[in-house]
């Protein structure tokens, strides 16, 4: 039986002066580097054949994962020195393709959460024969990372967990 908890995986963060722009407000370039640590410590942790974004898992040559897609979507500012949580969550899989969620919360005084960004990633995992990249099925280093589940309920198209 499939597992379909939601799948969350934190990063804690505390923003420094030198993220926050004129205003005193956090850039908008860190909440993508924010998604990107997460994105890089979960699979450190679970998933840590895909490291550096390549494992020779593929039958026609290396894997790698690509980034197609990002999005972040700034819903209130952030400061300097606020606690930034930043959650990851998979969300409709693919054959050949993941998309993550992302929610950035701020912390506040009594542990009080309050969403302060959404954002996204798309992966696509290439296998590179020949220097030719090609789609390739989502590794099972990453399928047993996700356990079979995805934010939404989602079983991972195709792939066993």
């Amino acid at each position: 039986m499939t597992d379909t908890r939601p799948l969350h995986f934190e990063l804690r963060h505390r923003v420094a002066f030198a993220e926050t722009d004129l205003s005193g407000c956090a850039d908008h370039v860190g909440f993508l580097r924010w998604q990107d640590r997460c994105r890089e410590l979960f699979l450190s942790q679970y998933a840590p054949g895909l490291l550096g974004h390549q494992c020779e898992e593929a039958p026609t040559g290396p894997l790698r994962l690509f980034t197609q897609q990002l999005t972040c979507e700034l819903l209130a500012p952030v400061a300097a020195l606020d606690e930034i949580c930043v959650r990851l969550s998979s969300a409709e899989p693919g054959h050949s393709r993941l998309d993550l969620g992302f929610d950035h919360i701020r912390i506040g005084p009594g542990g009080a959460e309050t969403l302060v960004a959404r954002g996204s990633q798309r992966l696509a995992c290439l296998s590179t024969e020949d220097g030719t990249a090609r789609p390739a099925p989502i590794p099972a280093d990453l399928v047993r990372a996700l356990g079979g589940r995805t934010g939404r309920g989602l079983t991972l198209a195709g792939r066993a967990a």
